[in-house]
């Protein structure tokens, strides 16, 4: 009796469609969650890459109040540099706030940080002689400071622990927005196949029993 047969897999049929609806809710479930957290890291690589620019635009803006004051003597030329030096460790605190745990980026923090400090003291440093003989022209004290490289040498490490930091981040950003772009089109697409799957069997078991 063809009647009995197609009432006899109507409850499996029923229990397949909730068993594929629940496997398709917990998939999107769990794809929400890592896409959530994939928004997360991406925020933080901007977030370091922005601090991480900021930091060698201060160090610069700092080193050229720095080398305008010991051209001229024009303590005017010592607001930008005041103001970069300060701003740049405003951002280094930032950067290493934003770093958390990762050692690898620590590690390129850490290597800015002691670029600026060693930019700093020798900003100090030449900056303190020029003051004594504002009035005069350079003085050859001062001029070797500057020709020994010591600035330049900081800015090269600082800019060098920069680019390691900006790659990291950018590959970072690049394998995140990767495994989204994944995850999105794979969770609707996964999730349509289930259920294809099931519907495929409950008609397979209800053409079985109508035999």
């Amino acid at each position: 009796m063809p009647t009995n047969h197609r009432t006899y897999w109507l409850p499996a049929a029923i229990v397949v469609a909730f068993w594929a609806v629940a496997v398709f809710a917990i998939i999107t479930y769990i794809n929400t969650v890592a896409i959530q957290q994939s928004e997360n890291l991406t925020i933080q690589a901007h977030a370091l890459r922005e601090a991480t620019q900021q930091v060698l635009s201060a160090m610069k803006d700092a080193e050229t109040g720095q080398r305008g004051f010991l051209l001229t003597g024009d303590p005017d030329f010592l607001t930008p540099h005041e103001i970069g030096t300060k701003k740049a460790a405003e951002q280094l605190a930032e950067l290493n706030r934003l770093t958390g745990d990762d050692e690898a980026t620590r590690a390129h923090v850490a290597r800015m940080e002691q670029a600026y400090q060693q930019q700093k003291i020798h900003m100090a440093e030449t900056i303190a002689l020029r003051r004594q003989a504002p009035e005069i022209r350079i003085s050859d004290e001062i001029l070797e400071l500057v020709k020994s490289g010591r600035g330049k040498s900081a800015m090269n490490s600082a800019s060098q622990a920069a680019r390691n930091i900006l790659d990291e981040q950018e590959a970072t950003l690049a394998a995140t927005e990767a495994g989204v772009r994944e995850r999105v089109s794979d969770r609707d697409y996964q999730g349509f196949l289930k259920v294809i799957d099931a519907i495929r069997e409950v008609r397979t078991a209800g053409q079985g029993a109508t035999r």
